[in-house]
């Protein structure tokens, strides 16, 4: 199979891409690596997986495409492979997407592709009602070395019982509402507490919305508990910041997936978390904390998103009580941390979302789909071309 993606972007674009390359390697299935550089994204060569070109061309699978960008972006990467990256070849999208609405302007998206998949039933049930092309809920593979779990915690990160965040700034302010997170945190551990716990928020990218990185380190100089870390983290200090924080809190409004959550859930970590969108596919009650909401308009500002759908408000009050019982009852924390590391593995780990994957190549093939599509050999070269 021949992958392209953003395979060397600091983006969860481009982590996707490397864990799907990983769990396909988990079926024998080798995988020729195309690298697309972004506009304007901060990308680490050493992130690069491996490029099986040799075997991946006499691969059965050898014929299909799997082109890990995103539906805004199909036309004008397409346009940068080329017409010979599709010529002959079935080629699959995967795609990430965030709301219940999907913008009509993506649908030529499908003009490229045989069929689009999504990692969960949220995406699948936004995009289904109008794709021209099948759109397949495929588990998004999550998986992190045992290495993580032991790195150090990166500079600046205050002692004691840490809850952290983490989001990109290109993935939209209002909908990853850190604003909520610290409202949230104020009220369960308010100043006069005597700094019980702390809330750490790591962001990247906050030259892209000035006005949102303002707003956000107001909230935070109001709050002495609550540090930003706004500098580039390398990988090492990434997989520290997870591995240090007692738990997780994302209270976002909409999340195709939940990457953050996920590898949350593989270290073992309490998730405080929106109940809503595609998380839930992977949390529940037993395994995490959901936090309560109500479901309310876009509205204008939101863009890629349309302001005629909905996303959702969580209770910042519910939230805060969230916050509490973890801090307070660490067994129980602690309980649900485990259940949440063995449920993810199950459902979302390298060789559980490989299954899925080769499932689907394999209907594809004895239904007929792949037959006469020629075995391209150019992936090796444009690959290379396309890295330099």
């Amino acid at each position: 199979m021949r992958l392209a993606g953003y395979l060397t972007g600091v983006m969860g674009t481009g982590e996707h891409s490397r864990q799907l390359a990983a769990a396909l390697r988990t079926q024998g299935i080798p995988v020729s690596a195309t690298t697309i550089h972004g506009p304007g994204a901060l990308e680490d060569e050493s992130l690069a997986p491996p490029d099986d070109d040799a075997a991946a061309t006499a691969d059965r699978f050898a014929a299909v495409n799997l082109l890990c960008v995103n539906a805004d972006s199909v036309a004008m990467v397409a346009e940068q492979l080329g017409p010979d990256f599709f010529r002959g070849r079935y080629t699959i999208g995967f795609w990430a997407w965030e709301v219940s609405a999907f913008p009509e302007r993506f649908i030529g998206a499908f003009g490229h592709l045989e069929e689009v998949w999504v990692g969960s039933r949220h995406v699948r049930d936004a995009i289904a009602p109008h794709a021209t092309k099948p759109v397949i809920a495929i588990p998004q593979p999550v998986s992190m070395t045992p290495e993580t779990e032991h790195a150090p915690a990166p500079s600046g990160v205050p002692p004691g019982f840490r809850f952290l965040f983490a989001f990109d700034y290109l993935s939209v302010f209002e909908r990853k509402n850190p604003l909520a997170a610290i409202a949230a945190f104020a009220r369960a551990f308010p100043p006069e507490g005597g700094g019980e716990a702390s809330l750490v928020i790591k962001s990247l990218n906050h030259d892209h919305n000035p006005a949102a990185h303002e707003r956000l380190r107001a909230a935070v100089a109001a709050q002495p508990g609550v540090h930003l870390i706004e500098r580039r983290l390398s990988k090492q200090d990434r997989d520290g910041l997870l591995a240090s924080a007692d738990c997780y809190v994302s209270l976002h409004r909409a999340e195709g997936f939940g990457y953050t959550l996920a590898e949350s859930m593989w270290l073992a970590k309490p998730v405080i978390a929106t109940g809503y969108s595609g998380n839930l596919d992977f949390m529940s009650a037993d395994n995490s904390f959901l936090v309560e909401h109500r479901l309310v308009p876009i509205g204008p500002g939101g863009d890629p998103y349309p302001a005629d759908g909905v996303w959702a408000e969580p209770s910042v009050e519910h939230a805060a009580r969230c916050m509490r019982e973890v801090f307070e009852n660490r067994e129980e924390a602690a309980r649900r941390g485990a259940r949440a590391a063995a449920d993810i593995r199950a459902s979302n780990g390298p060789e559980a979302a490989g299954r899925a994957m080769a499932d689907r190549l394999e209907r594809l093939e004895a239904d007929g789909a792949l037959r006469g599509r020629r075995r391209a050999r150019s992936g090796g070269l444009l690959g290379r071309l396309l890295r330099r």
